[in-house]
């Protein structure tokens, strides 16, 4: 979580050795420079930029829209940066200051794709662009970083309200799962959770159905590595143990299987997938039967729980590994933050699942695919 990204500046420092301007009959002008263009409203002797207007860098790293006032930004403002992130805010002295609210935004290539279940709006610099937008940050601004209160989003639907100091987590904060009856109060330091506890809404569930050692045990940032899978692999999470738990699977010759301890609703996290954190090439080099709770993380690393993390009476921070695959799954996997373990894969609901129900997940096997899983689909497909 230490990102130090600067948001956005005006690029004032930036030397501009070329500069054409051109004021248009319906007295727009627009300054076109090795560095950018900039179409808007500029000052009578046509020297400085004053008005509203836009401004694109040639070389894609950023647009934004604005009002400037003697060539700076100042006002209401939108920022796109690398077609990546949108941000929406006030600019003073040429940076933004106060109140922001970043997105993470996807250009849509496809226009005739349609998704229900995210935003879709028009580009903000009015070209014929669209993008699905997804808040991510929300909060205080100073000289162009987060700085002051504010709160994070995350896809999985969990959130970190804390403090920020130039663009880091610093100082007192709440990270809310994504059910927001569990959470984890504590502190964070240059973006990561260095003490923390664990609380619930349900008071009761907390006093009557949990260890004592769970609910004092001190949480922080344990990011997974190649040789070690967690400083503490016998101390659950709580929000999982509330959703989810470890019995002999349904399925014949699958060893144990993950169950929900209550009914779930569809389009919830349940269980967290943490674990080494290895290479794919490591992963494609070695013994298949290696690989049976490896899962892709992203372009660059796998997740592993190594054979002999197997059993949680070794290994029990988080479960999702125990996860049986069905063709009819009721689950699948999905990207997730966790503010002990980083960012993870998971397991959500997609389905109603009742109460002491299988949880399965799709494996999705293509290149290689076990006898077994060639069975499960066989007999899936003939019935």
């Amino acid at each position: 979580m230490k990102n130090k990204r600067k948001s956005s500046n005006n690029k004032k420092n930036k030397i501009i050795k070329k500069s054409k301007i051109e004021k248009q009959t319906d007295g727009t002008v627009i300054e076109t420079t090795d560095n950018y263009t900039y179409i808007g409203e500029f000052n009578d002797d046509l020297s400085k930029k004053h008005g509203k207007g836009k401004i694109i860098y040639k070389d894609g790293s950023q647009s934004i829209i604005g009002k400037w006032v003697n060539g700076t930004l100042e006002g209401l403002g939108q920022c796109i940066i690398d077609d990546e992130l949108l941000l929406k805010g006030t600019y003073s002295n040429g940076e933004l200051n106060g109140f922001v609210q970043e997105f993470e935004i996807e250009l849509i290539e496809d226009e005739d794709e349609e998704d229900d279940e995210r935003i879709r709006i028009k580009d903000p610099m009015e070209s014929d662009k669209e993008y699905y937008v997804q808040l991510i940050f929300s909060g205080m601004y100073k000289d162009g970083y987060r700085d002051g209160n504010g709160i994070l989003y995350f896809s999985d639907g969990g959130r970190i309200e804390t403090t920020w100091v130039e663009s880091s987590m610093t100082g007192n904060g709440v990270y809310y799962y994504p059910d927001e009856r569990f959470m984890i109060r504590g502190i964070w330091k240059d973006g990561d959770l260095v003490r923390g506890k664990f609380e619930c809404t349900e008071k009761e569930y907390i006093e009557n159905e949990c260890k004592s050692v769970y609910k004092e045990f001190q949480l922080k940032f344990d990011e997974s590595t190649e040789k070690r899978i967690s400083l503490s692999p016998m101390i659950p999470d709580l929000y999982e143990q509330y959703y989810c738990y470890v019995s002999t699977s349904t399925v014949e010759n699958s060893g144990q299987g993950l169950f929900a301890k209550r009914d779930i609703p569809p389009g919830l996290i349940i269980s967290f997938y943490n674990g080494t954190r290895i290479t794919h090439k490591q992963t494609d080099s070695r013994d298949w039967k290696l690989n049976s709770n490896t899962i892709s993380l992203d372009s660059e690393t796998v997740i592993d729980v190594p054979t002999k993390y197997n059993d949680i009476s070794v290994y029990q921070s988080t479960l999702a590994h125990k996860s049986n695959h069905h063709p009819n799954n009721n689950a699948e996997y999905s990207h997730c933050f966790h503010p002990r373990f980083g960012y993870i894969k998971s397991i959500r609901s997609i389905k109603p699942i009742a109460k002491d129900s299988e949880i399965f997940v799709n494996y999705g096997y293509t290149d290689h695919q076990p006898e077994w899983y060639q069975k499960l689909q066989i007999n899936h497909n003939d019935k």
